[in-house]
């Protein structure tokens, strides 16, 4: 795909119906997450998810520079959890393989690599093109600076 094509849809974005939409549904599913946390095994990955829904939250809400940041750090996130995904499999297959009867098969290995570059390719081409906010919208508002 074109970097061109994917800034442009960066620009773009969502529409507001769409925006509001996955807003709410990260409202709720934080609420849930936060209700059901105390009683879980593992509480502090639901408050880690719950933070995450925060964050995409607010993302649907602003525009402009602030929702090409949070997208940006929404988007290392999940380049984060691919490379963690990666380097877990190799690991498994290169130092554990042998050794451990419980360690990830070749052919799943094979998955979760593919599915963890699926993730990192468009996760690396969104940080790019947005440039964290950096970039792209200085000059609309320096041309909305000398119409005022």
């Amino acid at each position: 795909m074109n970097i061109f094509v994917i800034i442009r849809a960066i620009d773009e974005g969502l529409s507001k119906r769409q925006g509001l939409v996955i807003a709410i549904l990260a409202v709720i599913l934080s609420v849930y997450l936060v209700i059901s946390a105390p009683e879980s095994k593992q509480p502090k990955l639901l408050y880690i998810l719950t933070g995450f829904c925060i964050l995409v939250f607010v993302a649907c809400l602003v525009e402009g520079r602030a929702k090409k940041f949070l997208g940006s750090v929404m988007a290392l996130i999940f380049l984060a959890l691919a490379t963690f995904i990666m380097v877990n499999v190799f690991f498994s297959l290169i130092f554990f393989y042998e050794t451990k009867p419980y360690t990830v098969p070749k052919i799943e290995a094979i998955i979760s690599i593919a599915i963890s570059l699926a993730i990192a390719i468009p996760s690396i081409k969104y940080i790019f093109a947005a440039q964290f906010g950096l970039k792209g919208i200085d000059n609309q508002q320096d041309e909305n600076t000398k119409k005022t």
